[in-house]
């Protein structure tokens, strides 16, 4: 007889236990952050790549190709370009018996120090690196495939860890460019998740995994790789051993075409991934050693072992709970919702080959994705089961054909530069302002340096942003007549799909909540200008919380930050957001006047009834707390001269209680709020004045600043945001401590008394704007992050 209780038992038993792997396994990134949490490696950062050592280590970069002649010269111009002393990079690119025009195409960039390498006949991609690397005379190794395209600075990112004895290799970010595919959006979560995973495994001691498509190693602990493993495990696992610590940097980015060109390629590739991996940690099992390797061995167990077996715990499940089915309705609805799930995922088959039409309904989009992620996760089980069997049959692949395509798909220019992949998005600015003012300068000029065919904004009716885009000939849409009018999320939907928009660049918060929302139901990525930070701006209020709050909520969806200060930048790595999401853009200036400015002194005067021989101070910025213009008119007070004044240009809510106060202090012929102005009317005021004054309690990168600075105003500026970092006290500004009147007050004073001092500073000042402020710079920084962000 046939005891169908214990047959009940054992299948619960399979049950747990493949509950009990599967939890382990997706609970790892959860240990990982909270170990890293409560433990973190003491060691010095990395100094900056920015900083040119003279003892910059020679590197070579080695390539294997294999038939590449569609890739190889993209790759190799690619290489040239990469900025690392050329005297100190050796660039070794060798072919595995290529049989079409690779090496003749390699042959051509021998002059310029490309040094070609040929097995003769194809043996293999580990044959080929196994020769290179002995040839190498570079003391760092840095291998990289050649549908790779590298950000141009990629190796002193690298490099720049081999300061330290205890690092043996650096491992670089993949990125996956944005394309109209159905296996990217899954592709490119499941790396984003992988990169996670390494960047907390760093934090606590070396990644567990590595990227064939870039990373470094110390030449000096290269070990020869066996035939038929997985090479780049290898060489990292290799590095582990000689107890080295290999880490990984996700500002060394190589960009790459998807991994996977359709499901069948995913399986075979997952299959001979999976066989080589397992083959390698067998090859190099000294290293699960936990007594001599520590967490890294069940680190190891756990990301490379466990998750190899996940295809049969999937099985044992379902299968259990096919057969508890019986017995308990639980399992009966696990075993529905199972089958239901997969059957779901399957059906991205027939999605992916649904009209276009159909696929943008609403909703959607959301739900395309997710079918495609299930999908994805379940053709990575079959390849995996696949690799598995292979490995314990004893099958073996030393050589394959890499299915590569043309990276002349990726890049549209000639140098190979990374930041030419992918070509210019077509980007929809979010500007959803009621008021004109810095931030919407900024706008303006940035979008007016793009070609119109690339960008236009998004605005609100009657918005004095939308008018002065029209103005400026900038392609507008009108989304709403208020920034809570539900018209906007249907009406952004309809633009993007209409014009192809796939990049979203919003501009303040509310922009932000409605763009957030939009690209969960269309491609387009989102990313998040912040020209101050809300709790500088608004302190403890309600309103500075909310914002704070709302900016944590949205940023799971934001693909990069756009900060136009470092103390920004800082503000959004203290909330988590990693510095590879964010890109510090400072504001820019044109330095040449505009035929509109031809505004004399003597119409300034005339215009506010001022003296002949008056001094005329300025100021510019909205009427609110964080510009600090009550401090500016207690500083005013205390200046008994009658020749010194100020005009105060801008409006806002606290225009009622600045104006009582000039009359509270007599100052209403000294002192004069002139209201809100046009932008060439407010630069034709500053041009005429004798003084620009910013005495802010907190500040971005002030465009107001920088446009004093082009119009060659002496300045006078709180030392707040990035005002410190564009302009340095007494050499180009005088600087002085944020609400501190009386430093106002002698700082006008010291300005008004040595006017060679004050035109020295100006002096400078212009000349400093010209040089490291330009609208070019600025333009170019700006592509470059929308770039990133597609990827």
């Amino acid at each position: 007889m046939i005891n169908l209780d214990m047959i009940y038992h054992l299948w619960f038993i399979c049950f747990m236990l493949s509950s009990i792997g599967l939890l382990l396994f997706f609970s790892y990134p959860l240990i990982l952050f909270i170990l890293s949490r409560c433990y973190r490696l003491k060691q010095t950062a990395p100094p900056s790549f920015d900083r040119i050592r003279s003892d910059t280590p020679h590197i070579s970069l080695i390539v294997v190709v294999r038939n590449g002649e569609k890739l190889i010269e993209e790759k190799i111009k690619n290489s040239l370009a990469l900025d690392y002393p050329s005297e100190k990079l050796e660039l070794i690119f060798f072919s595995d018996g290529s049989t079409d025009r690779t090496e003749s195409i390699i042959q051509k960039y021998r002059e310029k120090g490309i040094r070609l390498m040929s097995s003769g006949t194809h043996k293999g991609k580990i044959h080929a690196m196994n020769l290179a690397v002995p040839e190498a005379i570079g003391a760092i190794i840095v291998f990289s495939d050649v549908d790779a395209i590298l950000e141009k600075r990629a190796l002193r990112h690298l490099v720049r860890h081999f300061d330290h004895e205890t690092i043996g290799g650096v491992c670089g970010q993949r990125l996956i460019l944005k394309e109209s595919t159905g296996l990217k959006d899954a592709q490119s979560r499941y790396i984003h998740i992988d990169s996670l995973i390494k960047h907390l495994e760093s934090r606590l001691g070396s990644i567990t995994s590595n990227d064939g498509k870039l990373y470094a190693i110390r030449k000096s602990l290269f070990m020869p790789i066996q035939e038929g493993v997985t090479d780049d495990l290898s060489v990292a696992l290799g590095v582990k051993r000689h107890g080295k610590r290999f880490i990984f940097d996700n500002t060394a980015q190589a960009a790459i075409r998807l991994p996977s060109r359709n499901p069948a390629h995913e399986v075979t590739r997952r299959r001979r991934i999976v066989s080589g991996s397992l083959r390698c940690m067998m090859s190099h099992r000294a290293v699960f050693n936990p007594l001599k390797h520590g967490a890294f061995a069940f680190g190891l167990f756990i990301n490379k072992v466990l998750r190899r077996f996940m295809p049969f715990f999937l099985i044992l499940i379902w299968m259990s709970s096919l057969f508890l089915a019986h017995v308990s309705q639980w399992f009966y609805l696990l075993f529905i919702l199972q089958s239901g799930a997969y059957l779901i995922s399957l059906s991205h088959l027939f999605i992916s080959r649904m009209p276009a039409k159909w696929r943008g309904f609403p909703g959607m989009g959301v739900l395309s994705k997710l079918i495609s992620m299930g999908f994805y996760f379940c053709i990575g089980n079959i390849g995996t089961l696949l690799g598995v069997m292979d490995f314990f049959m004893g099958r073996t692949v030393t050589r394959w054909e890499p299915v590569k395509e043309d990276v002349t798909a990726l890049t549209h220019g000639t140098d190979g530069s990374f930041d030419q992949i992918p070509k210019t998005p077509k980007v929809l600015v979010v500007d959803l302002s009621t008021r004109f003012g810095g931030a919407s300068a900024r706008v303006i000029a940035l979008m007016k340096a793009f070609p119109k065919h690339q960008i236009a904004l998004a605005g609100l009716i009657q918005s004095p942003v939308t008018r002065q885009a029209q103005a400026a000939g900038i392609p507008v849409f009108t989304i709403g007549r208020s920034k809570i009018d539900p018209m906007i999320f249907f009406s952004l939907v309809r633009h993007i799909r209409k014009e192809q928009i796939l990049i979203l660049d919003t501009q303040n918060i509310q922009s932000k909540i409605w763009s957030t929302l939009v690209t969960m139901v269309t491609p387009a990525a989102l990313v998040s200008t912040l020209n101050s930070w809300y709790a500088a701006e608004h302190g403890n209020s309600l309103k500075g919380k909310t914002y704070q709050l709302l900016e944590r909520l949205t940023a799971g969806r934001t693909a990069h930050y756009i900060a136009v200060s470092e103390d920004i930048c800082n503000k959004l790595k203290s909330i988590g957001v990693r510095p590879g999401r964010i890109a510090h853009i400072p504001n820019a200036v044109s330095v040449e006047r505009d035929g509109d400015i031809s505004y004399s002194p003597n119409e300034l005067k005339n215009e506010f009834n001022l003296p002949e021989d008056a001094f005329v101070c300025c100021a510019v910025g909205r009427l609110v707390e964080a510009k600090g213009f009550d401090h500016l008119i207690d500083a005013f007070a205390g200046i008994e001269n009658p020749r010194i004044c100020c005009i105060i240009i801008g409006d806002g809510h606290l225009y009622p209680l600045l104006a009582a106060k000039v009359r509270d202090r007599r100052l209403e012929k000294r002192v004069i709020l002139a209201g809100h102005m046009d932008r060439p009317d407010v630069l034709n005021r500053v041009a005429a004045s004798d003084l620009f004054l910013m005495p802010s309690i907190s500040e971005g990168t002030p465009l107001a600043l920088l446009e004093a600075a082009a119009l060659a105003r002496p300045i006078i500026a709180s030392r707040v945001g990035g005002i410190p970092e564009m302009l340095s006290h007494n050499t180009h500004a005088t600087l002085i401590p944020a609400g501190d009147s009386e430093a106002l007050h002698n700082a006008i004073m010291d300005l008004f008394n040595h006017p060679e001092k004050a035109r020295d500073l100006a002096a400078k000042a212009h000349a400093h704007v010209a040089g490291s402020f330009s609208m070019k710079e600025q333009v170019r920084l700006t592509r470059q992050a929308y770039q990133r962000a597609m990827v």
